[in-house]
């Protein structure tokens, strides 16, 4: 609100710092008491009296808090990396990047830290159970895997071919191997081709006949398509 003070009160404005003379009018806020000409925006300098504003406090420093016109703190505001939503409540920082708690998830299976270990790999961060898989997600085929075929190429393993395994659900009036081994090479997405070791990936719905043939798609394109897919957590190594 803005008010005029009696002349034996002596109040500083906040924001200048200068004594508000008697016949001057300032705003007290709550917090704050300020001349009306310096309760403005602290970013474009438009007057706040009588307007909406918010009062950001800096996430990263806890001395800080500002007060912004509409417009400047949307543009201003800090964005969760994930869901590249504005925070305005609670924050977790790992690294330079700030999210929502409920936001900072394994980049595997999703699910919250909500305080539990964060393991970075190559670019990601996991879970205690999915670094497990990822860590060393290709092997050198052994002599018992080099007398298999690829499920993606169909070529037979060669000794030292680097290999990874991957499970699948089958309909239970299946009764073939639900366990496919891939060329390292062929571990891509079917659309992008982009390689999927150690990252989150999707193996589709539709397989042959023989569930022998496998396509995968990586977060990207899966979320891009109409292809009904589960998500393959399963990926692990020998």
């Amino acid at each position: 609100m803005s008010a005029n003070h009696s002349k034996t009160t002596v109040i500083k404005c906040k924001k200048c710092n200068e004594v508000i003379s008697p016949d001057e009018k300032y705003l007290h806020d709550g917090e704050n008491t300020v001349h009306i000409h310096c309760y403005n925006c602290s970013s474009c300098n438009k007057s706040l009296a009588g307007m909406f504003y918010y009062r950001y406090k800096d996430l990263r420093d806890d001395e800080k808090k500002n007060l912004y016109c509409d417009s400047c703190y949307y543009r201003l505001a800090p964005v969760c990396f994930q869901c590249l939503k504005i925070i305005d409540d609670i924050s977790l920082t790992y690294g330079e990047r700030i999210f929502h708690p409920n936001c900072f998830c394994c980049d595997h299976c999703q699910k919250a830290f909500k305080g539990a270990l964060v393991f970075p790999y190559e670019n990601h961060i996991y879970c205690s159970n999915c670094y497990k898989n990822v860590q060393n997600d290709f092997h050198p085929a052994s002599s018992i895997v080099s007398t298999l075929r690829c499920s993606i190429c169909r070529k037979q393993f060669q000794p030292g071919d680097l290999i990874t395994k991957h499970q699948i659900d089958l309909p239970t009036d299946k009764i073939s191997n639900n366990i496919h081994y891939i060329h390292n090479s062929c571990f891509v997405c079917g659309i992008c081709h982009q390689n999927l070791s150690n990252t989150m990936y999707y193996s589709p719905n539709t397989h042959d006949e023989d569930f022998q043939s496998l396509v995968f798609q990586c977060k990207t394109c899966h979320e891009s398509s109409a292809t009904i897919c589960t998500v393959s957590s399963t990926c692990f190594s020998r």
